[in-house]
């Protein structure tokens, strides 16, 4: 059976896409994975996979909104700081 990717790359920096949190829950999932697989419990595996999906596409949602967080001049200020609650709430 072919080992499973790693989700981060090599340096342990988050794979793309997704945030720094986002990449830690995601190597604890796809180990979880792994071990259903391997003790052939394809329906955990299955569920696993699902649970992945929707955690990649949580992290691609935090890792913009972190990107959207970045310094911005004044005149902006309400915008940035309606996306910093965001992702406040995001993080939490």
């Amino acid at each position: 059976m072919p080992e499973l990717p790693d989700p981060r790359v090599p340096g342990g920096a988050a794979p793309p896409g997704v945030d720094a949190a986002t990449a830690a829950d995601l190597a604890r999932l796809l180990a979880a994975k792994r071990a259903a697989v391997a003790a052939e419990d394809y329906d955990e595996a299955k569920r696993l996979k699902a649970a992945e999906e929707r955690l990649r596409a949580v992290g691609a949602a935090v890792a913009a909104l972190e990107a959207r967080c970045a310094p911005v001049p004044p005149r902006a200020r309400a915008d940035a700081v309606s996306v910093a609650a965001a992702c406040v709430w995001l993080h939490a």
